[in-house]
Order: structure tokens, then sequence, then C-alpha cells
């Protein structure tokens, strides 16, 4: 759902209909809500009808005017109407999956809320054989292959990827013929002494136990520490998102649909980075994934909501 703001004939149904050709447009919202007052409704009531109509039509594009500013009437009705409309707006903003405000024809971007897959990359040979796979640049195995063949994703606006081979054979695999464009610093952790190395094989490792002792928090040896890993990952989620907001500012009429192809401690670093929770809450098997919906406002970020993907 999309919601246009903006004074009287700044354009706002002009810039719908161009963008929506097909699209449900409830224009003048803020008529209805003085039609309703009028009638006795109440602003509850008011809002459950909005809210009928937007759970009924997902991809509803409500334009109304902006009738907050100016000289505060002396009428208590018109007051009240006022009021009551800004407080809705308010409401349906918060549901709303883009706001713009209309000025003279030009759109300016408030909100955009970005519906974003988290993708693990497919299986790897190592990764069959459950060793800590890192910066070992490795291919996809034939059977990860296979088992990403069988998953299916939306088509989406954008891809992004780590540069790791794993990472962009997934892509290809998984969308075709899209360009992809990569992040370095969603790179995979560089496991250390531990590289290439499975359970069996570090049994007995006096650093592994130390390792597995601290909950996964000690710094791999002669490797990267896991909390520098997590900052780089969540400087790497700010510049894809930096690099994806300029392409929606650039192409408004768009949905939002984005997917990065990634790795699993990339995962579990954005996720626990800006959704909260634990580093291990988040981890996923090879080829699975996390719809997320990022809000950015203003540029500031928030992630509302991570959910495993169905397959």
């Amino acid at each position: 759902m999309r919601l246009y703001v903006g004074g009287r004939a700044q354009g706002k149904l002009a810039l719908a209909r161009q963008r929506h050709p097909n699209g449900v447009i409830w224009n003048e919202l803020h008529l209805f809500v003085k039609e309703e007052l009028a009638k006795g409704t109440t602003p509850e009531a008011i809002w459950n009808m909005v809210l009928k109509r937007m759970e009924e039509t997902p991809d509803l594009i409500i334009i109304s005017d902006e009738i907050g500013n100016g000289i505060v009437p002396m009428d208590k009705e018109e007051r009240r109407y006022r009021e009551e409309t800004g407080r809705l707006l308010c409401k349906i903003a918060e549901r709303a999956e883009c706001v713009e405000r209309v000025v003279c024809g030009i759109p300016i971007r408030i909100k955009t809320n970005l519906r974003l897959y988290l993708i693990r990359h497919g299986k790897t040979p190592g990764n069959e054989e459950k060793r800590y796979v890192g910066r070992t640049d490795e291919r996809l195995s034939e059977k990860g292959r296979e088992e990403l063949l069988r998953n299916a994703f939306p088509k989406t606006e954008l891809l992004f990827s780590s540069p790791m081979k794993r990472c962009i054979e997934s892509c290809e695999v998984l969308f075709p013929g899209q360009a992809t464009t990569l992040i370095e610093g969603f790179r995979e952790i560089d496991f250390g002494t531990f590289e290439g190395k499975n359970y069996q094989e570090l049994s007995g490792d006096p650093d592994y136990q130390a390792w597995i002792d601290s909950g996964g928090t000690k710094p791999f040896p002669k490797g990267e520490d896991r909390a520098d890993f997590i900052r780089r990952n969540k400087r790497a989620f700010l510049e894809m998102l930096a690099q994806t907001m300029a392409y929606y500012e650039e192409h408004p009429e768009k949905e939002g649909k984005v997917a990065a192809v990634v790795h699993g401690g990339t995962i579990m670093s954005i996720l626990s980075g800006f959704y909260g929770g634990d580093y291990f809450d988040y981890q996923i098997a090879n080829g699975e994934a996390y719809l997320v919906t990022v809000e950015v406002t203003d540029g500031a970020v928030r992630i509302l909501s991570a959910e495993k993907a169905k397959k």
C-alpha cells in the first residue's frame, strides 16, 4: 500500500495515475474523513473502515491533502476534522510500504519499506563434509546446485551478493540472467586455523575447545574476531541499503523487492545487529532464506520483521 500526501492541486492524482495506470486509487481521503465525521461516525470506526479496505486491497494507493498547516480554524468541527485526518494519516503511514509528499508535481520520498530476501548460498563440497568454510573460495557442489534449483524465490528488482564464488554461482542458479551487485563487506568470516577442518578433525585441539567453551565469542586463532565480523557486515548492509535507496529514488514506481545472496554468518550478523536477539538465533541451512521487512525513513534504518521464507 502506498500513501501520497501534499497540498491542494499539487499533482498527486496525476502522478499516481502515471505510475500505476492499472492501480486501485482512493483519492481525497481527507474528504471521506470529513463526510464520515459529519455523519457522526467515530474516529475509531473510520479507522476500521480504512483498515478493512487496506486489507482487502494490499496494493491500494491512498491520496490525501495535507490539511494541518496554516491558520487554526475558529470552528470546532473544522479543527476536529483536521486533527482526526492527521491522526488517521499517521496510522496509514505506519502501515504503508511507501509514503511520498508531492510538491509541484515532484515526489519527495519520506518512507520506504523494502521486502528483502536474505538467502544463504547453496552447498559447497566443504559444507557437505561439515567443514568450516570461510575465506576459502569454494564453488557450489553438484548437490548444492540441484538443491537450489528446487528453491523458488520471487523475482526481485535488485540483486546483491557476496563476492565469493559460492554466492555468485547461487545467484546465477536462483536468478538467471539478472544483474548482480557485489558487496565486498559481505565476505564470510575468516576461521583462521579452523579453516577447512570439521569437528572430528578439531576434536582435542585446545584452541577449538576454548572457542567452544566461549559460546563462539572468542576470536578464531589467526582468524577474524566475531565482533569485528558483525561490524563489517553491518557496514556492508548499510552500504547495500544506500545503493538500494538511490535506485528507488530514480525509479519510484518500483515496489521495493530486493534479494541478497550471502553467507550464514552474514545473515546472523545483520539480523542480530539490527533486529535483536542472539547471533546464533538466525542460523539457517544452505539455500534457505529470511524474508525481512526493512523500513528506511529519512536515512534511519529499522528492521520491522524477519521470518524464515517458505520454499
